[in-house]
């Protein structure tokens, strides 16, 4: 499988949240919670140990992205 099928099983409409219409915040509805949970902590390891993905999430945060975004976004790359 290429990254943008794995994406597609995590979350089915992209993985951007969705937002529910009795609050603020955002929640990830369909997709597969296991592999969602499986790709955060990967993320996590790989952006300490993967000088590439580190050099990544330290321009994202750099810019002032959400410390959640940044994750996610390195879940996704």
């Amino acid at each position: 499988m290429n990254r943008k099928q794995v994406a597609a099983l995590a979350w089915p409409c992209g993985p951007t949240p969705s937002t529910a219409a009795s609050s603020r915040r955002s929640l990830h509805l369909g997709g597969r919670a296991s592999i969602r949970r499986v790709l955060y902590m990967a993320a996590l390891i790989a952006m300490r140990c993967n000088p590439a993905l580190k050099a990544f999430h330290n321009r994202l945060a750099a810019t002032g992205k959400k410390p959640k975004v940044v994750i996610v976004a390195v879940m996704v790359r």
